[in-house]
């Protein structure tokens, strides 16, 4: 009884369905900017995946030379989807805590006052017809002695009126991890 599909076949099917499902991932990445890109890092990690094990499965190549050669294009192309997904994973760390993990790391943290660049509306995200407002600040960061761009976590509230004449916001700077901050958004808030 013959095979419905041979492997060649089967290893197109997958290489071109893992390229669409990549090519998708890029898109959303680049133009479809919400936080759940989480997700769209995992789909990168296991697209890799497949690559480097795909062709493990091949039955047609007889010596070692011949499946290392056949297959280091898929490993290459693996270990690049992997390393990219990984980065993305690890670039979500970048986000101040949430009000209430921060105002738990306000005793042992260091308080700077850093600069408003921007108030974000992020209208492609939407949660009950609300979209969340983002802010960017601008301030140094005395632990690690450099400028720092800080940036809010999602601030569901409309706050754009209230703080639009506001020109610097307090940044709590864990001292224990300089990459842990909390953007103090509620006394900005307050003291209105």
């Amino acid at each position: 009884m013959q095979d419905i599909f041979n492997f060649n076949q089967i290893v197109g099917l997958f290489f071109y369905g893992t390229l669409i499902a990549l090519v998708i991932d890029i898109f959303l990445i680049l133009f479809v900017k919400n936080k759940n890109e989480v997700f769209l890092s995992i789909l990168i990690i296991i697209s890799g995946l497949m690559f480097i094990f795909a062709p493990l499965f091949n039955d047609e190549a007889v010596d070692f030379k011949y499946r290392f050669l056949h297959n280091l294009p898929f490993l290459i192309a693996g270990l690049i989807f992997i390393i990219a997904g990984v980065k993305q994973f690890l670039s979500f760390k970048d986000v101040s805590l949430r009000p209430d993990k921060g105002e738990l790391i306000k005793s042992k943290s260091q308080k700077i006052s850093a600069d408003i660049l921007s108030i974000k509306h992020l209208a492609n995200i939407r949660v009950n017809g609300r979209a969340p407002y983002l802010i960017i600040a601008k301030g140094f960061n005395p632990i690690i002695n450099q400028e720092q761009i800080f940036q809010s976590y999602h601030i569901w509230d409309d706050i754009l009126f209230l703080i639009k004449n506001k020109k610097n916001i307090d940044i709590y700077i864990d001292t224990t991890n300089p990459k842990r901050y909390y953007m103090d958004v509620n006394s900005l808030i307050n003291n209105n």
